[in-house]
């Protein structure tokens, strides 16, 4: 093997394991993508309970009459 071969052989092995590195970076990226997303759909969710509850959407024990035996 020549010296230009074995530089291209090394060239070929490095090309080969940055593309592996890539495609597992991209299958991160989308799985992490995947999980913003169903945060983000859940912390919408809670906020607008808060708001709803800050609002008096759903009244606290304490504001509820006495029970009429008292």
């Amino acid at each position: 093997m020549t010296d230009t071969d074995k530089r291209i052989a090394a060239l070929e092995e490095r090309i080969a394991h940055q593309d592996h590195i890539i495609e597992d970076l991209s299958d991160m990226s989308v799985k992490q993508w995947k999980e913003i997303s169903e945060l983000s759909d859940k912390l919408g969710y809670l906020k607008s309970k808060l708001e709803e509850l800050e609002d008096g959407g759903e009244e606290s024990p304490g504001k509820e009459p006495p029970p009429p035996h008292y």
